[in-house]
């Protein structure tokens, strides 16, 4: 089980290094740029978008804010119908009409 646990972290550790690098693109900066936006190394921020394990968390919020980006907190499942409703207000809709 710890194997298969490595490597979700690694695959999470990807995908966002990934988005890092998409939205870095975006932006038109180099890595450079970003890193001198960011207030951090540009080796650190090699790490980042390279999906090292033992990139810091600090750095990542500042490259996160230097892109515009925050972390929001998620559940790994997905949410219920019901969940839904009430996320985005619907929940009166799911229920069939009263006569």
């Amino acid at each position: 089980m710890g194997a298969w646990r490595h490597i979700r972290r690694m695959d999470e550790l990807r995908e966002l290094s990934h988005a890092l690098r998409i939205r870095r693109r975006e932006c038109g900066l180099t890595q450079q740029a970003l890193a001198d936006a960011a207030g951090i190394p540009r080796r650190t921020y090699q790490r980042l978008e390279g999906g090292h394990p033992g990139a810091r968390v600090d750095a990542l919020i500042l490259a996160l804010r230097a892109l515009g980006l925050s972390i929001g907190l998620v559940p790994r499942r997905r949410p219920t119908l019901d969940e839904l409703g009430t996320i985005y207000g619907n929940e009166d809709e799911s229920k069939p009409a009263a006569r």
